[in-house]
């Protein structure tokens, strides 16, 4: 078994003009793929516990479960975000990730396809992308169902700005480059999780993404 597919990934190798690429050329096309983007989470309930203007945006089911879903978005300009975005508009306005989307179902899967682009890939997600939450629960769902290199990998943060920061998942978050705070007075609050204090901002742009 390993010995096909050894053989099959040399063969792919061969005949792929990506793959022949040069790895850092291939590293910075990934990058473009699967970066660059706000990725809004959210947590679904079980259809019981939602609220009805929602209910039908939210509807679990066996083959649509509960648990932590995104919004997706390509970051065009200066992302900033007011937190007064309803969720009728949200949906309207951006696709939303199942926690295991289908190999298929989006550019994001791209890491699903095989092996080679998992290893190579896997964390592009995490460490090119802008992630928010709208509660600070979310936050703490999100930060504790990755593993810790996935964590590690993390760099762009727009926290909830509800209510006091979870100070349990500063030490775990530990290559953040940039945290996102609106709000003047909640600035200082953050300043402990990122080790240039300048790297509190108010927005951000693509072009970050790609430092």
């Amino acid at each position: 078994m390993n010995e096909y597919v050894s053989s099959s990934s040399s063969r792919n190798a061969q005949s792929s003009s990506l793959l022949r690429l040069p790895p850092e050329i291939q590293r910075q096309i990934y990058q473009m793929v699967l970066g660059g983007r706000h990725l809004r989470m959210l947590f679904r309930p079980f259809e019981q516990h939602l609220p009805g203007p929602i209910r039908k945006h939210f509807k679990s089911s066996k083959d649509n479960p509960g648990g932590l879903y995104c919004l997706v978005e390509r970051i065009n300009g200066p992302l900033k975000l007011d937190g007064g975005l309803k969720m009728d508009d949200l949906l309207r306005r951006s696709p939303m990730l199942p926690p295991q989307p289908s190999r298929s179902s989006h550019h994001l899967a791209v890491p699903m396809t095989c092996r080679y682009l998992y290893q190579m890939t896997a964390l592009m997600i995490y460490s090119h992308n802008v992630f928010s939450f709208d509660t600070t629960g979310v936050m703490k769902r999100w930060v504790w169902s990755l593993k810790p290199v996935q964590r590690e990998a993390v760099r762009f943060l727009v926290p909830c700005e509800r209510g006091s920061p979870p100070k349990a998942i500063r030490p775990v978050l530990r290559n953040l480059n940039r945290v996102i705070v609106q709000a003047p007075e909640r600035r200082e609050w953050y300043r402990r999780w990122v080790k240039d204090q300048d790297k509190i901002v108010r927005r951000i742009t693509i072009n970050d993404c790609f430092d």
